[in-house]
């Protein structure tokens, strides 16, 4: 009987920039360790327990930008610390933020922002469809409107 590996879990971003350093940096390594966020967050959604549970931090943190990070709390700029980090917060260099018109991904309408949205708003089905949208514009596959926060496909 073959069994799947589980998907990374997803971590704190105390966590997770000490991997991104240990791994040398770079693009490369900060969009993995992107995926492998999304991947963690994408099996919490996926399980009702994890959706509860991550509803229940966002609905409770009142500005969940302002919330503590994962495992205490939920801020969607955790997914991407490993991105922020390699370009020093100049989100014109990311490869997001250069996708998004040069936008911050603290911004709601940005990617990673909308992510909270879809939490706050209980659309769990929207997130997981959103998800797949982070990947494309992660990928280099699309491009995010933040004004309209909406995925324009190259």
């Amino acid at each position: 009987m073959h069994r799947r590996p589980s998907p990374p879990p997803l971590v704190p971003a105390a966590e997770l920039l000490p991997r991104f350093r240990a791994a040398g940096r770079g693009r490369a390594a900060a969009i993995a360790l992107t995926h492998a966020q999304l991947d963690g967050l994408a099996h919490l959604v996926a399980d009702d327990g994890g959706w509860s549970r991550l509803r229940a931090m966002v609905l409770r943190a009142g500005d969940p930008w302002n919330a503590d990070d994962w495992p205490d709390g939920f801020d969607p700029l955790m997914l991407c610390a490993a991105l922020c980090d390699d370009v020093a917060f100049e989100c014109v260099r990311c490869p997001v933020g250069e996708r998004q018109g040069g936008s911050s991904c603290a911004h709601p309408g940005s990617l990673f922002g909308s992510v909270l949205a879809w939490i706050a708003a209980g659309d769990r089905s929207r997130l997981q469809a959103h998800l797949d949208d982070v990947r494309a514009v992660l990928d280099g596959r699309a491009r995010w409107v933040v004004a309209t926060a909406t995925r324009s496909d190259d």
